[in-house]
């Protein structure tokens, strides 16, 4: 017999006793003798329902509590709470989906949902297919964003702003994917590179940083930058780079640097090929004259960087 989920909100407490309507009990399909589980913050406990034909209770079903609660922990039952809400007095598969969908879209990897789910192989299977359309997804909306507007007929301002609207009409109609506005606001929080932003009244969307377009000037807060900044490459672009005599910044407006070296490992690795960090004296390029601009999503940019202020090349994490 399918054990049913539920939360303290379908369920009616009456001079001590605890009860759901037959109203209730009809939609959601309930039989005498279910055994159902009620959760409340990080408690859940075990529980029967019965039918009941007594006079005064002939419209109500009565739970009948099993033993004490269980009490669980904040991280887990933070999502299960959301995916009941999401699929109230339902199969604990549909709770486990509702709440992984949403773990997903505030940007954890599976490893971090199946700790704290506890997943089966076909719900495993079913996040990673979700977790691969939103990365592909999200790629197509950087191509459109960043570098061909005119494939999606986005009309796009000096600073890349377009309007979400736009952004979501021209993906449905110019590509192969269909999206929405709760989709894209999904892609927009789960991606953990901050590449999005919104508009105060998420009217309109933009990338912050990393455009090929001529005529858009991202949004950059010039300052004093950190004492060192970190670049991101591969060996090979490296060879390139002392041959050149600088990290020039290519089709892009400017070349992107991190405070945090983990950040440039994430950009280093993304290439698939032998990735190396180099550390960059920001604080002297400063001092000589070069300028810095910092996106909101905390990349910093400048022209280029001679090879004179690479004070080291890591090969290791």
């Amino acid at each position: 017999m399918e054990v049913i989920w539920t939360d303290l909100n379908s369920i009616n407490e009456v001079d001590g006793r605890y009860w759901i309507s037959q109203t209730q009990a009809e939609h959601f399909k309930l039989s005498d003798g279910l055994k159902i589980k009620i959760v409340d913050g990080d408690e859940v406990w075990d529980a029967i329902v019965h039918s009941t034909n007594s006079k005064n209770c002939s419209d109500l079903w009565s739970v009948e509590l099993i033993g004490d609660a269980e009490l669980l922990g904040e991280s887990e039952y933070k999502w299960l709470n959301i995916g009941i809400s999401n699929g109230i007095c339902t199969g604990k598969d549909i709770v486990i989906r509702s709440a992984a969908h949403r773990m997903i879209a505030h940007g954890y990897d599976l490893d971090e949902i199946d700790r704290i789910l506890i997943l089966n192989e076909e719900q495993k299977r079913r996040c990673r297919i979700v977790m691969k359309q939103m990365d592909e997804i999200s790629k197509y909306l950087c191509l459109l964003l960043r570098h061909q507007p005119e494939k999606a007929e986005l009309d796009m301002d000096e600073h890349g702003w377009v309007q979400v609207d736009q952004l979501i009409s021209g993906v449905n109609l110019h590509s192969r994917y269909e999206i929405d506005r709760k989709m894209l606001e999904s892609i927009v929080s789960a991606d953990k590179k901050g590449r999005y932003r919104f508009d105060e009244n998420h009217d309109k969307i933009k990338c912050c940083q990393g455009h090929s377009i001529p005529w858009v000037e991202p949004e950059l807060e010039y300052c004093e930058p950190p004492e060192f900044l970190y670049h991101g490459t591969t060996a090979k672009a490296l060879e390139a780079i002392e041959n050149s005599g600088a990290i020039k910044k290519m089709k892009r407006h400017a070349v992107h640097m991190q405070a945090d070296i983990s950040k440039a490992w994430q950009s280093a690795e993304r290439w698939h090929q032998t990735p190396v960090v180099l550390k960059i004296d920001a604080h002297k390029m400063f001092n000589d004259g070069y300028k810095f601009g910092v996106t909101e999503n905390e990349v910093w940019c400048t022209e280029e960087v001679p090879v004179k202020y690479l004070i080291d090349r890591i090969y290791e994490k």
